[in-house]
């Protein structure tokens, strides 16, 4: 504690934590927790919401380790595609959506210099426990402008 004659200095307010009352006085910088990953996607959101759009993709989210935060230097990025014009089974329409769906994804790619998955369009096989996990953690894009 200190003793009664000295003043204790007041914390910088710019990124920085106190020690808590009745401690001394440390400034600590906190680390950032945000993964390169995910520091990525945020950089590339408006780009990678336009390109979804282009394609037939009107609602994309991030999921898995990225969204959940816990990705390493291994980890791909997972993206789910909620809703994606796809015509009915069969149809001319469907066939085109098939190739705009792989359109989607090698753009997504392009753009990328991680690996990139993206699940939930018609046709691409997906286990529905998987497919739960993805919906349940998924992370609109929406959410991750600035």
């Amino acid at each position: 504690m200190p003793s009664p004659g000295r003043r204790r200095r007041k914390p910088k307010k710019r990124g920085v934590i106190a020690a808590p009352v009745g401690c001394w006085s440390y400034n600590l910088v906190m680390p950032s927790t945000e993964s390169p990953r995910m520091a990525w996607v945020k950089a590339h959101v408006t780009e990678l919401t336009a390109i979804a759009e282009k394609f037939g993709a009107t609602r994309m989210c991030l999921c898995g380790s990225v969204a959940r935060g816990t990705d390493t230097d291994d980890s791909d990025i997972d993206f789910y595609v909620w809703e994606f014009e796809a015509g009915e089974p069969g149809s001319l329409e469907s066939i085109e959506a098939l190739q705009r769906a792989d359109n989607l994804v090698s753009s997504i790619r392009d753009l990328s210099l991680y690996r990139i998955d993206v699940r939930g369009i018609p046709g691409w096989p997906l286990g529905a426990p998987h497919e739960d996990n993805m919906r349940r953690e998924s992370i609109d894009l929406a959410r991750l402008v600035d």
